[in-house]
């Protein structure tokens, strides 16, 4: 177990790194509190638009996904753990929202402008999900101020 929790939190990244987990934090945070604050046009109101399944009960956790995991992925904390139901996230934007263009004639093309965003995004998390939070991040200094990972490593 203690060596699952040392590859969850290890990282091979350096500091960089931290500008593509802001930029990606960011959007998840924002787009999480924009449907809460605008419920008709971002949230349970666009979920049933859409034709989304039980919108009362997916949006809300929609919601708390973005925003709890959006933070913990902003801190660099359980940041592959966070990571997951984020992609989850961003593939039922692209599968849901966009769907619909691949019954028209032009098809897969029509939808490629339209999930471009989505698509950047699913791409950065799972960049993030290989190579780790960084050294500015939570899951490094825990490795490394408490010695838990040398321990695990058997150094």
């Amino acid at each position: 177990m203690r060596a699952f929790i040392c590859r969850m939190m290890s990282t091979c990244a350096g500091k960089e790194v931290v500008i593509l987990r802001i930029a990606l934090s960011g959007i998840f945070i924002s787009e999480g509190i924009a449907k809460i604050l605008y419920p008709v046009t971002r949230g349970i109101g666009y979920y049933i638009a859409i034709g989304m399944p039980a919108p009362g009960l997916l949006g809300p956790i929609l919601e708390c996904i973005e925003i709890i995991c959006g933070s913990f992925l902003l801190c660099g904390f359980l940041t592959r753990v966070v990571l997951l139901p984020l992609i989850i996230d961003a593939v039922l934007s692209i599968v849901m929202t966009n769907s619909h263009l691949l019954g028209l004639k032009g098809g897969f093309s029509l939808m490629l402008p339209e999930i471009r965003g989505d698509y950047a995004t699913l791409l950065a998390a799972v960049y993030l999900i290989i190579i780790g939070a960084g050294k500015w991040s939570v899951d490094y200094r825990l490795l490394n101020q408490t010695g838990y990972f040398e321990t695990a490593a058997g150094r």
